[in-house]
């Protein structure tokens, strides 16, 4: 399918990214996989913490691996590029740089995965869990 929609979440209970389809019911925040599975009959186990949920973005890094809003990435060489940020220009996702480049605070998601670094980026961590890779 063209254009997923999905979201990505973590799980406190189980210590791990959920993915799939983001709902919430009652203020409990929740994802879904594909599978069929009623959520509300173990809801711990779908439950997320709200402020760590993300959209996929629809490009992936060098091994394939989803770009998440939240994402940190990196060149080849390990140097943090920036986390992936949606709404910052409204329209988009961009990626901001933990230091201004050229007088710049961010730039556009694809032009820097797909133009700048021909798709040699790496995700290497997420602002969740690694915030202090963005120094």
């Amino acid at each position: 399918m063209k254009g997923q929609i999905k979201f990505r979440g973590w799980n406190t209970k189980n210590k791990k990214w959920l993915h799939g389809y983001y709902f919430v019911n009652r203020g409990q925040h929740f994802i879904v996989g594909d599978e069929f599975v009623n959520p509300f009959t173990e809801p711990a186990d779908f439950m997320v913490d709200g402020d760590t949920v993300g959209q996929y973005t629809g490009l992936v890094d060098l091994k394939g691996k989803e770009i998440y809003n939240g994402d940190i990435l990196a060149g080849l060489d390990g140097r943090v590029i920036g986390v992936v940020t949606g709404g910052v220009r409204g329209y988009c996702y961009d990626v901001v740089y933990p230091r201004p480049i050229k007088g710049e605070k961010s730039w556009s998601l694809y032009g820097i995965v797909v133009v700048d670094y021909g798709g040699k980026v790496l995700v290497v961590g997420d602002i969740q869990n690694n915030p202090e890779m963005i120094g």
